[in-house]
C-alpha cells in the first residue's frame, strides 16, 4: 500500500478538488483566447460552423504550413490540460475507494479514463490541419472512450455508499451529450448525418464537461475524506 500513501499524501500537500477548478480555468481561458486569436485571421467563426478542434489548426480559409498564435494556445492550453485529467482521475479513484466504491469497476474505470485520455492527447499535439487521419483517430478514441468510461462511472457512483445521486446523473448526462456527439460524428464520416450536425454537439459536450468538474469539485472540496 505504499503508492496509496504516496497517492495519499499528494494530495495532503495539493488538495485534490483544487484540481478540478484548475481544469476548469484553463480550459475556459484557453478557449476564449484561442477565439479571440482565431478571429482575427477568420472572422467567420461562429460553435454553430466551427468545431472546437478548429481553435488548434490553421484558421479556414487562411494559407496553410504557417503558425497562428490560436492554434499555439489552443494546443498548449489543452496539452497540459490532460495533465489535470489525469490528476482528476487519480484523485476521484482514491476519494472513492476511501469511501468504499468497488474496487475492481473502479480500476476498470481508471483504465478506461487513461485511454479516453490518451485520445485527448493526441487531439491536442496533432490538429487535423497536421494530419486529419491521426486528429480523427484521437477523437473519437477521446469522444467514443468517454461514453464508455462515463457509463462505467455512473455505475461506480452509483455502487459507491454515501454518494448523492445527483453525481451519478450529471455523469451520465455528460455521458448522453458525448454519445450524441459521437453518432453524429461517425454519421458524417459514414454520410448517414448532414454535414455539420455535430459541431453543435461537441460545444455542448466541452460545457458539459465542465459542468461535471464544476459539481464534483465543490462536492469533494466540501466533503474532503483525505487528511
Amino acid at each position: 500500500m505504499i503508492e496509496m500513501e504516496n497517492l495519499d499524501n499528494f494530495f495532503r500537500r495539493f488538495d485534490g478538488s483544487y484540481y478540478f477548478f484548475m481544469a476548469i480555468i484553463l480550459a475556459v481561458s484557453t478557449v476564449i483566447i484561442s477565439i479571440i486569436l482565431y478571429i482575427q485571421v477568420d472572422p467567420t467563426f461562429t460553435v454553430l460552423t466551427h468545431y472546437v478542434s478548429h481553435l488548434g489548426s490553421t484558421p479556414v480559409g487562411a494559407q496553410e504550413g504557417k503558425l497562428y498564435p490560436s492554434a499555439v494556445v489552443f494546443n498548449l492550453g489543452f496539452t497540459i490540460l490532460v495533465i489535470f485529467r489525469v490528476l482528476v482521475i487519480l484523485f476521484l479513484a482514491r476519494y472513492l475507494q476511501i469511501i468504499g466504491s468497488p474496487k475492481k469497476l473502479t480500476l476498470v474505470w481508471i483504465i478506461m479514463s487513461f485511454f479516453s485520455s490518451s485520445g485527448s492527447l493526441i487531439v491536442a499535439i496533432v490538429p487535423y490541419s497536421v494530419s486529419l487521419s491521426i486528429h480523427m483517430l484521437g477523437a473519437l478514441i477521446l469522444f467514443v472512450g468517454t461514453v464508455f468510461s462515463g457509463i462505467m462511472f455512473t455505475v461506480v457512483e452509483l455502487k459507491t455508499p454515501n454518494i448523492p445521486r445527483y453525481l451519478p446523473f450529471i455523469i451520465f448526462f455528460n455521458v448522453i451529450v458525448y454519445l450524441i456527439f459521437a453518432t453524429l460524428l461517425i454519421g458524417e464520416w459514414m454520410n448517414f448525418a448532414p454535414d455539420g450536425s455535430s459541431v453543435i454537439w461537441e460545444w455542448f459536450a466541452f460545457l458539459s464537461s465542465l459542468m461535471w468538474l464544476f459539481v464534483h469539485g465543490v462536492y469533494t472540496y466540501k466533503n474532503p475524506v483525505i487528511s
